[in-house]
């Protein structure tokens, strides 16, 4: 199968989401921070919404760059990845909106999320120190 990587932009959320969401659903770490499966069919409706939600937030602004690996035969999206610039050029928070607890439903264990956040904040300490002049791939506040 041919792949072409290309641009996505937020009207390709929706369907990037889930993408996301069912390459991650037998994900152990996120079966246990997101629990849909415990969730009735209204509840996902409102998970899933809440989720395009939060990759919209993530994938517009200054610095951010996210692209879908479309099938070349048939066009059917299957992947995508973004990538954020380096700190020291994008702008600190300009929303002043707290992006990682904006709206959280209640089926999200955020005890488990802040320890995962902090877990990465520890590893990006430990591998990239002082530095803001790297670009990183898009994972919950990992840089």
């Amino acid at each position: 199968m041919a792949i072409d990587i290309v641009p996505a932009t937020g009207s390709d959320v929706g369907p990037l989401t889930i993408v996301g969401l069912q390459a991650f659903a037998d994900d152990p770490l996120n079966k246990a921070l997101e629990k849909v499966s415990e969730l009735n069919q209204t509840q996902r409706s409102e998970h899933l919404e809440w989720r395009t939600q939060y990759n919209l937030r993530r994938m517009t602004g200054t610095g951010k760059f996210w692209f879908k690996a479309v099938d070349s035969a048939n066009g059917h999206l299957i992947g995508y990845v973004g990538m954020l610039a380096p700190k020291n050029t994008r702008p600190e928070n300009p929303s002043g909106v707290d992006e990682s607890r904006a709206e959280v439903p209640a089926n999200v264990d955020v005890g488990l999320l802040s320890v995962f956040e902090r877990k990465c904040e520890e590893m990006r300490e430990r591998h990239m120190g002082d530095r803001d002049d790297y670009w990183c791939k898009c994972a919950p506040h990992s840089c």
